[in-house]
């Protein structure tokens, strides 16, 4: 009878996620995981593990609402972010019923005045995730992640992303089609990268801890055409990005082309999941 139950769930996730391109799956990480992954996170962030995060000066649009400087801390396929790409993928394909293919994963620490600016993601990202590790907010609250899902915008420059969905305000968001995401330590937010705006406000708080996972359809056009998308072009997912590796340039070249050709990606992007409008 649980068998029964929690299939009918699953089947329920699948539909919703191909309905609205995007999933909530409360809880995905345990806590016994997740405190791993914290405690992972806070030992990295120390002397003399704490070189290898990259520190990055915020860049407003120019035509931004907001103006206060602001900075990240980036790590690159993190080993705790790679134990979660890899051991979530399982319950990923369970929750949307989709074969993967993982490419890579990146963890950023947002600091207060932080803004993620509305885009798209490139290739790479078909259906990506990104996982609540840790925050602490001013008003004790998740810091929003907001989506525009109502089509595919996988032809949506990154220039004009931020007009028509994050320069908004948030009853015309709304009205728009906009969904606002609150997220807790261990939540995972499933979405297609590719063709959905996704982007957070600015953080009013200390910080924000997230990991992000991404994947390609196993079965998709996507990686049927381009089999370099598997680890990004790297040879493993422990590798780092090697000019000299042999799918390193094709997937470089794929990027380029879904940003000088962005018809092409929306004909492909999440084809045979959701509607291609």
């Amino acid at each position: 009878m649980i068998n029964f139950f929690r299939n009918k769930a699953l089947k329920g996730s699948e539909l919703l996620f191909k309905k609205n391109r995007y999933y909530l799956a409360k809880g995905l990480v345990n806590d016994e995981l997740l405190s791993y992954v914290q405690d992972s996170w806070k030992g990295y962030d120390k002397y003399p593990f704490d070189s290898i995060f990259v520190k990055k000066q915020g860049i407003h649009k120019e035509n931004s609402k907001w103006k206060d400087e602001f900075e990240t801390i980036e790590f690159g396929a993190a080993p705790f972010g790679t134990i979660l790409l890899t051991r979530l993928q399982k319950e990923i394909e369970k929750i949307i019923n989709i074969k993967l293919i993982p490419t890579y994963n990146y963890s950023r620490k947002y600091f207060r005045n932080s803004v993620l600016y509305a885009h798209r993601d490139r290739p790479s990202c078909e259906i990506s995730a990104t996982i609540c590790i840790d925050q602490d907010t001013d008003n004790k609250k998740p810091w929003p992640i907001w989506l525009k899902n109502d089509k595919n915008y996988a032809n949506q420059t990154y220039a004009g992303a931020y007009e028509i969905s994050q320069k908004l305000d948030e009853d015309l968001r709304k009205q728009s089609g906009c969904k606002k995401i609150l997220m807790e330590p261990g939540d995972v937010l499933i979405y297609q990268g590719i063709n959905v705006l996704h982007w957070r406000d600015q953080l009013e708080g200390n910080f924000s801890k997230n990991v992000f996972i991404h994947y390609v359809n196993k079965n998709g056009p996507l990686f049927k055409d381009h089999p370099e998308l598997a680890w990004d072009g790297r040879e493993s997912a422990y590798s780092d990005y090697d000019a000299d590796f042999k799918n390193y340039k094709l997937v470089q070249d794929l990027n380029e082309k879904s940003e000088n050709n962005p018809d092409w990606l929306k004909s492909r992007a999440c084809k045979g999941i959701s509607k291609i409008d």
